[in-house]
């Protein structure tokens, strides 16, 4: 499989590839076995060429700047992935990972701000703390408490919670023919997601979500 054209992403994208790629990118390839998507990128010839590996970023006046941020940060994959697809689709962007300790999170929000970063994702263990430095937050991120990506637009930086988004693209043409009022989902586990997954199930229309753990407090 050859490097996948601007075209494609933008229709598996639903049309908001350049409105939400912040959004949307980094949540369908964090939850690789939810998405199609993910599942078409890790699963290519191409991922796994050293085209892919070895990406060489080309940096002018206009390159738009993502970024992932957390503490630890190391570990992360989202740059390996973010910077291939930034440059098979074109698109003039760079995408870095960033350590942050909670003390410095404000300084570095406005940094981002001073600098007109196009959006960054937060993983732990920020992702509630991020919530006040904002302008805005996505109502579903609100109903949550938490947030993974920031979008940055026209002075503005708005919050998502991308989590349940992922989970939810993963069963939606599984469970197209039945109605989703009188389904039930059943969770197991209370891991770092669950809370999102089960808010976007009962804002996609699910009455009745059961969440299955080991341990009862933390399933409260």
């Amino acid at each position: 499989m050859g490097p996948v054209s601007h075209e494609t992403i933008f229709t598996l994208y639903g049309g908001q590839f350049d409105e939400l790629f912040a959004y949307t990118l980094q949540n369908r390839l964090r939850n690789r076995h939810q998405s199609k998507l993910c599942s078409m990128f890790i699963n290519s010839h191409w991922l796994k060429t050293d085209k892919f590996k070895e990406v060489h970023v080309r940096i002018s006046v206009d390159t738009k700047i993502y970024a992932v941020i957390g503490d630890p940060i190391a570990q992360s994959l989202s740059p390996q992935l973010h910077n291939g697809l930034l440059k098979a689709t074109g698109v003039d962007g760079l995408y870095l990972p960033i350590g942050v300790k909670s003390e410095d999170l404000e300084k570095l929000v406005a940094g981002f701000r001073l600098l007109n970063f196009g959006g960054f994702n937060i993983t732990k263990p920020h992702k509630m703390a991020i919530m006040k430095f904002l302008d805005r937050l996505d109502p579903l991120a609100e109903k949550i408490g938490a947030v993974n990506t920031v979008v940055y637009r026209n002075g503005e930086m708005v919050g998502y919670n991308t989590d349940g988004f992922g989970f939810i693209k993963s069963i939606e043409e599984k469970i197209a023919d039945l109605p989703k009022e009188k389904l039930t989902i059943l969770i197991l586990g209370c891991g770092g997601a669950v809370k999102s997954v089960a808010m976007a199930l009962a804002d996609w229309g699910i009455k009745k979500v059961i969440i299955a753990n080991r341990t009862v407090a933390k399933a409260e």
